[in-house]
C-alpha cells in the first residue's frame, strides 16, 4: 500500500453546487473513493453556506487582502516622507 498526499485547491460554492447537481442527476460514480470524498466536501461546503451565509474564506483571499493593505500603507508612508520636506521648504 502506497500513501501519497494530494493537495487540492479548495472548492468554491459555485463548484460545490455544480458537483451536487451532477451527483443528483446520477452522472458521478460514488463507488470511487476520491469522487465520494469530493462530493462529501461539496455537500459540507453547501451546508456550511446555508447555515452561516458564506463559505469559509480561502487563503488566497486573505493573501490578496493583506497585499492590498501593505501596498496602501507603503503608499501612505511614501507620500508622507515626500510631503513633509516640501512643507518645510514652503514654511521656510
Amino acid at each position: 500500500m502506497m500513501l501519497h498526499a494530494v493537495v487540492a485547491s479548495p472548492l468554491t460554492l459555485v463548484e460545490a453546487k455544480q458537483i451536487i447537481a451532477h451527483t443528483d442527476e446520477g452522472h458521478l460514480d460514488l463507488d470511487d473513493a476520491e469522487v465520494a470524498r469530493i462530493v462529501n466536501e461539496a455537500r459540507r461546503l453547501c451546508l456550511h453556506a446555508e447555515l452561516w451565509g458564506s463559505p469559509p474564506r480561502s487563503s488566497h483571499r486573505r493573501f490578496y487582502r493583506r497585499a492590498v493593505v501593505i501596498a496602501a500603507v507603503y503608499r501612505a508612508v511614501a507620500a508622507t516622507v515626500l510631503i513633509i520636506p516640501l512643507l518645510n521648504q514652503v514654511n521656510a
